[in-house]
């Protein structure tokens, strides 16, 4: 069943349906995320794009939060299939393994050898906790979101 939400803006003080478009891709969502991550949560940032993982496939958006933990952002522009959450789970296992040096160095090149120690500071008006990457998030940024049809639970007594 799918999961619509409607936009409306005002318009000569009346509401009026904003209508959606579909995206020609998920670069473009993805450039718009990087862009302003803002989209998806205030307290975000962006540590790299397009991060392979060394357990296969590519992770769209890698963020951190200001506590120092780690985000994982999965985009798609269609319908979301249930693989997809296990796709994220898979990242966020493999960001789980991520050491600080691992970290600074995704990050290190994505920023353009600005230390993230100095990104963070930007961002955040604070220093990076001593401790980092001790708790994750997981998100799925997509148009449209399908859920598997719900079946009737019998229960034995």
């Amino acid at each position: 069943m799918p999961i619509k939400m409607r936009l409306w803006k005002i318009e000569d003080r009346e509401l009026k349906p904003v209508q959606s478009e579909p995206l020609a891709s998920e670069d473009v969502l993805e450039d718009w995320l990087v862009g302003d991550i803002s989209m998806v949560a205030d307290d975000l940032l962006v540590i790299d794009r397009q991060v392979q993982s060394k357990l296969g496939g590519i992770l769209d958006v890698l963020a951190m939060d200001r506590n120092g933990d780690l985000a994982v952002l999965e985009l798609k522009r269609d319908k979301i299939p249930r693989d997809v959450v296990a796709q994220v789970l898979e990242y966020a296992a493999w960001v789980r393994t991520l050491s600080w040096e691992d970290i600074a160095e995704i990050a290190r090149v994505f920023h353009g050898d600005t230390p993230l120690e100095e990104k963070f500071q930007e961002k955040f008006g604070e220093p990076l906790p001593e401790t980092v990457n001790a708790a994750h998030r997981m998100y799925i940024v997509a148009a449209e979101i399908v859920l598997p049809p719900q079946k009737p639970v019998r229960v034995l007594c």
